[in-house]
């Protein structure tokens, strides 16, 4: 068993300590490679990412250094058919990768190495001779490749080498996993802030595999009670659901339990609010995030008639009636629309407008709709992983 170096483990330390502080892909990718070509004193290098589950590389944001820029896309397009490396790599029992750093040496001998298809038309001519290849692994999915390189005046990677990148390669596996989820977090928030500008209160609940609530937003909460909000870490919300959507949640529940293909599975279902005084569509869908959790979304988007739920006028200080008015203005109905739909006289609806503003600190329709219509807040979404 070789052995390492006080000054090799230190390296080591340093490089695993330094990824596991980085939260940007693209910043974690360049420390990693300038740090490893300093530890492995690897001229050449690359960071390929993959979308899960492919063994082809992603091409809009790879990384080499010491490289042609040519050099990634032709070797991920066929390394996989004639690199003797990921051919025994890949024909491992039922596909699956390990986070294991693989040497030629340990695969094929370099005799065949150099009679290979794979050497004289990639290795050769970019003066590559010696390759130490990493799959950095999550779940059973290879979700990048790291490689190094040495032309062939400089020495083999040794044994210390293979177990310096086996001693590091979980870290930055872990560590660029992190990142890549805590990005696709920040996208979907970035899409559900615009979403929600463009369809005034839209709520979320968010639960896990098991119907634990993570999450429920003030606008959620609405329509299924404060108990739901107050249930956040709990697994008693099919108490404050509609039966239908709690039904439709414990089916999918049924589904994860049987590892079936949830993320296409996808409902929408109308539901109301408690009281039964207003209306929503639930859409429910499925997500799984990069660690193998399961997270199952439940987003609300009231009815064009229901923006502005009666209790919530209620709890702003109207009266049952102003509350009625202003839930027509909501609607786009006029002053003698108003009146007549009511039954009331002109003057009457105009008094209680009159109130209803001086009450809410508007001036006119247009602040009042904005007023009792106003958009989701998701900044308390921000770190949920």
């Amino acid at each position: 068993m070789p052995t390492l170096s006080q000054a090799d483990i230190d390296q080591v330390i340093r490089l695993n300590r330094a990824v596991s502080e980085i939260d940007s892909v693209d910043e974690l990718r360049c420390e990693t490679l300038c740090r490893m070509e300093d530890i492995f004193r690897a001229p050449c290098s690359m960071f390929l990412l993959r979308p899960q589950g492919s063994p082809i590389a992603t091409f809009d944001r790879y990384m080499v250094r010491g490289l042609p820029e040519v050099f990634p896309r032709t070797y991920s397009y066929r390394a996989l058919i004639i690199d003797p490396f990921a051919r025994t790599l890949m024909s491992q029992p039922g596909m699956e990768l390990v986070p294991e750093v693989r040497i030629g040496s340990e695969i094929v001998s370099y005799h065949d190495l150099m009679d290979s298809s794979f050497y004289r038309e990639y290795m050769h001519p970019f003066d590559i001779y010696h390759m130490l290849r990493m799959e950095l692994v999550i779940h059973g999915n290879s979700i990048a490749t790291l490689g190094l390189f040495r032309p062939k005046r400089d020495p083999d990677f040794s044994t210390a080498d293979n177990l310096k990148a086996m001693l590091s390669v979980s870290a930055i596996a872990n560590a660029l996993g992190r990142a890549i989820q805590l990005e696709k977090y920040q996208e979907s928030f970035s899409l559900l802030e615009k979403s929600a500008s463009a369809i005034s209160r839209v709520g979320l609940l968010i639960l896990d595999e098991h119907l634990t609530v993570l999450y429920c937003d003030a606008n959620a909460q609405e329509w299924f009670g404060n108990d739901a909000g107050e249930m956040a870490g709990t697994r008693q919300i099919s108490t404050a659901l509609p039966p239908k959507l709690s039904a439709l949640l414990t089916e999918f529940h049924q589904r994860l339990r049987k590892d079936a293909d949830v993320e296409k599975f996808e409902r929408t279902l109308s539901i109301s609010n408690q009281q039964h005084t207003a209306s929503a569509q639930a859409h429910v869908r499925a997500h799984k995030t990069i660690y193998g959790r399961w997270r199952i979304l439940v987003y609300v988007l009231p009815d064009e008639r229901s923006l502005c739920p009666l209790n919530r006028l209620l709890n702003l200080g109207l009266s049952k009636r102003e509350a009625e008015i202003v839930q027509l203005v909501v609607d786009g109905l006029r002053n003698y629309e108003i009146a007549d739909k009511i039954s009331i006289s002109l003057n009457t609806v105009q008094s209680h407008l009159n109130k209803i503003f001086r009450k809410l600190g508007v001036s006119n329709r247009s602040e009042l709709i904005v007023k009792v219509t106003k958009t989701a807040d998701v900044s308390g979404l921000r770190g949920l992983q």
